[in-house]
């Protein structure tokens, strides 16, 4: 039997001790050659994330879907504790090495390097990927395409007109805003429906759809403006249980696109949005067919300002009041905060190859368009 390679010896020199262990930086390279093969060749992560991707959700989604709380919300309360205690370690080994403190800052800086290598590989295997797959409209058949003032003002009418026919059939409080028939925890089993229904019409749907999480500190996202988060390393699917019902179908199905295998921020939206839109509960119809129609007008108003008020005024009585119960909420937590997140995560999208940043979430209505050219928009106004 081989024995294990001893701790790393202060009295020796560094670099044969380092070199000795080269073999722990072996996922560090593993990372990088899967990101620089994804990045050259679309192909290639097109056929990890339909193969080894699958394989690794199927695993790690059922086995951490076992529990019902977020796990990585539970590791994130630990994570500044475990940091400390790694910090207050290496401080009194580089005190006890004295006139080697040299060394020991040495191999604690490989052990770091180790660390990230490690983390760095679980990242991108079991989520970087996803960023340089092919595009959905290409895997979908969508003909997205350039689009004028009129069609994007017809996209608007025609998801206004299908949230007013479905905001007549959902539950209202006292005053009179959207609210689910069931708990949150039961909105977040539900998400699953959709998926399954909107498969048979996109085979690219297909696969182990998570259950997303509320997160406990849910208060604590809407103040940094986060509505939901994709957490990679457990395959969770976490959601803001705080913020306002009509949006909370949307963004389960949105975090859920996610740990389909689907990174994109606009695709992630738009897939939610067709989840939604095929899911037998009329909530998820219209919160899906609600989020859709922010998207729409929000593009007309950069480009035709009287043409979205003239929607605006002809929209449904209680999507006006679900419309201004959303602004309210996030309204509170409007500062600086918000600002930081924003861009932190504008960064993190341009570091993942969506080079619009944070714009590029607007690029849902392109794929809204193209949908609607395929008459999809409709069989939903039928539907609804």
């Amino acid at each position: 039997m081989k024995k294990p390679k001893p701790a790393f010896n202060l009295g020796e020199k560094l670099l044969p001790q380092l070199l000795a262990r080269w073999k722990l930086l072996l996922p560090l390279a593993v990372a990088i050659v899967l990101v620089v093969l994804a990045r050259l060749f679309p192909g290639f992560a097109n056929l990890y994330m339909g193969s080894v991707y699958r394989v690794l959700a199927a695993i790690f989604v059922n086995l951490f879907g076992l529990l019902p709380f977020s796990v990585a919300e539970f590791v994130a309360y630990l994570l500044p504790l475990v940091l400390l205690f790694f910090l207050v370690r290496f401080i009194i080994r580089v005190v006890r090495a004295r006139g080697l403190w040299y060394r020991q800052l040495g191999y604690s800086f490989f052990r770091g390097v180790v660390c990230v290598g490690m983390v760095a590989l679980v990242f991108i295997a079991g989520w970087g990927v996803s960023y340089y797959r092919y595009p959905f409209a290409q895997l979908a058949n969508l003909p997205v395409q350039a689009a004028d003032t009129q069609e994007l003002a017809a996209l608007c009418t025609d998801l206004g007109a299908a949230a007013g026919q479905l905001r007549t059939q959902v539950a209202e409080n006292e005053d009179g805003v959207f609210t689910l028939p069931y708990d949150r925890y039961e909105c977040m089993n539900q998400v699953r429906y959709g998926y399954a229904a909107a498969a048979e019409a996109f085979p690219a749907l297909a696969g182990t759809y998570a259950r997303p999480k509320p997160v406990l500190a849910s208060r604590a996202l809407s103040a940094l403006d986060i509505s939901g988060i994709y957490i990679p390393f457990t395959f969770e699917a976490n959601v803001n249980a705080d913020m306002p019902a009509a949006i909370t179908p949307f963004t389960a199905s949105h975090e859920a696109a996610h740990a389909l295998g689907f990174g994109r921020e606009d695709e992630s939206n738009f897939i939610a949005y067709l989840a939604c839109k095929a899911h037998p509960d009329v909530s998820f119809r219209y919160s899906g067919t609600l989020y859709a129609l922010i998207y729409a007008l929000n593009a007309l108003y950069d480009y035709d300002p009287s043409g979205y008020y003239d929607i605006v005024y002809d929209l449904d009585a209680g999507i006006l009041r679900d419309l201004e119960a959303n602004r309210v909420y996030w309204q509170q937590f409007e500062g600086p905060l918000q600002e930081v997140q924003s861009s932190i995560n504008d960064a993190y999208l341009k570091a993942n190859g969506q080079t619009e940043g944070v714009r590029s979430y607007g690029r849902m209505v392109d794929l809204l368009l193209a949908y609607r050219r395929t008459g999809g928009m409709e069989q939903a106004a039928a539907r609804a």
